[in-house]
């Protein structure tokens, strides 16, 4: 086991080192030769704060889950360990990191050269940036003791008691509002650096076409973020055809033709052919995350909002996944250009609570507002029936069976993206589940084969009550398609 933690140490040091270098290398050099910077230089040195932070924030993010599944051994849902190192394994304080484990220069040490570098810039401007980095610097002090204070209460607690258990989950709790806390911050921040950028910056013709593509594709790229975390399923597919836009202005670009030489190097087409990587791969998992409700089993409980953000999206864009605003900050620094460098997207952290999906046998969903009906799940085609449940109330029984001959039929059973029944088999009695509806949004159940029976397909019945009546329903599915059903609710008093 400790070789296990020894090991995943090392490989969590290594990821958050990469390209360390290249992306410090010129505001690194000027802390240590103590110049004054430009003062666009001076702008870039808060990026690279608020960068190494989210880097540090990664990994305090990662212990709040393992503390987070060590409260599912108490309760009654899965655990399923997301990380195998813990507070001992780490420095005392992340964000300092005074043996150098996980930067070149720590979110600390920025700190510092951000407020004497500020000199450079106009008395009001440097006032307003060090308000909000000192805002930020709080949240992450308070980040980084939070591990600490759960740490100890969990060893010096009996967690088989009721009130303790509810003590952590407060601390989490805690967790997670300092992350949206921290994001809203560093948006404040980004806003006022983007701003003064355009007043202390400045980028001449032959480069001015390259520097607008990068702009426009990180900001397509951070929208995109910004509506997963905020769950707005909605706006996604607009926002995935705004990205594809300027993916194809940026693919335009002939960089083996530039009038800049440096551009031309094997190290910075490397980079630009990252780019281009990334950002296809962000938006071909946009649309998954849009047209699929399937997340692997241990994030389950934690939806598809949280697992495709945080696990798959700001991989593409961050340090931590050798994403492309680390390359493009490398094509800013090999042109030694006079414009602002890219920052990068903090994870988000939400608690999962015991019975999360499941209350006196009411199952509900994990996502509570489901914006659109998936189009693919687990590989397979979805078919929306051309029936609807309709209800008169939002909770409600239904009884599952399969449907004329017991034949052997065995499914997963969907509801609004969680798998309520997997590898069940429909014979014997029916089967009875009572679901709460979202009240915004879609509602849907899916049936999912797992065979075909001796009957082929997989046909499974369902009945409920609507006004009183029973109403009898079937779907049926095979190996290549999945049918779904969309529950309709008509506004019948409750």
């Amino acid at each position: 086991m400790i070789r296990i933690k020894s090991i995943c140490i090392l490989l969590l040091i290594s990821f958050l080192n990469v390209y360390a270098f290249d992306a410090n290398n010129e505001s690194q050099t000027l802390a240590l030769s103590n110049k004054k910077p430009t003062p666009i230089q001076a702008l870039n040195n808060y990026v690279h704060f608020i960068n190494e932070s989210v880097h540090g924030m990664v990994i305090v993010h990662r212990l709040l889950e393992n503390y987070n599944q060590e409260l599912n051994k108490y309760v009654d849902l899965d655990g399923y360990q997301i990380n195998n190192f813990g507070n001992s394994d780490l420095p005392k304080n992340i964000f300092k990191d005074p043996d150098d484990w996980f930067y070149k220069i720590s979110p600390w040490e920025w700190y510092d050269i951000c407020k004497d570098g500020s000199t450079v810039l106009r008395p009001k401007d440097a006032t307003s940036l060090n308000n909000l980095m000192e805002g930020l610097r709080q949240k992450l002090t308070r980040i980084n003791q939070i591990r600490f204070d759960i740490d100890q209460f969990i060893a010096s607690k009996d967690l088989t008691k009721q009130e303790h258990i509810e003590k952590v989950y407060s601390f989490l709790e805690e967790g997670t509002n300092l992350y949206d806390k921290f994001y809203d911050q560093q948006t404040k921040l980004e806003v006022v650096l983007i701003k003064l950028s355009r007043e202390y910056g400045s980028v001449g013709q032959e480069s001015a076409a390259l520097v607008k593509v990068m702009d426009t594709n990180w900001s397509a790229s951070k929208n995109i973020l910004r509506s997963v975390r905020n769950k707005k399923e909605e706006v996604l597919p607009g926002q995935i055809s705004k990205l594809k836009r300027e993916l194809n202005a940026l693919k335009a670009i002939d960089i083996k033709g530039h009038e800049v030489a440096s551009l031309k190097t094997p190290k910075s087409l490397r980079s630009w052919n990252r780019i281009i990587t990334k950002l296809e791969e962000l938006n071909s998992q946009t649309i998954s995350l849009v047209e699929t409700a399937d997340v692997p089993k241990e994030y389950k409980y934690y939806g598809k909002f949280y697992y495709y953000h945080n696990a798959v999206l700001v991989n593409q864009i961050n340090r931590y996944g050798s994403g492309f605003a680390t390359e493009m900050n490398n094509i800013i620094k090999t042109l030694d250009l006079s414009v602002l460098m890219k920052t990068e997207e903090p994870h988000f952290y939400q608690v999962i609570y015991p019975k999360k999906l499941i209350k006196d046998d009411v199952i509900e969903s994990s996502d509570d507002l489901i914006a659109v009906i998936p189009k693919k799940l687990k590989d397979r085609e979805i078919i929306s029936s051309t029936r609807k449940i309709i209800v008169d109330t939002t909770v409600f029984e239904i009884n599952l069976y399969d449907y004329k001959l017991q034949d052997g039929d065995i499914v997963s059973i969907n509801f609004n993206g969680d798998w309520i029944l997997e590898n069940y088999s429909l014979e014997g009695a029916p089967t009875k589940i009572k679901v709460k509806m979202n009240p915004e949004g879609k509602n849907y159940l899916l049936l999912h084969a797992i065979n075909e029976g001796r009957n082929p397909p997989n046909t499974m019945g369902l009945s409920y009550k609507y006004k009183g009546e029973t109403q009898k329903i079937t779907l049926s599915s095979n190996l290549a398609e999945s049918e779904l059903i969309e529950i309709i609710y008509d506004g019948g008093a409750e």
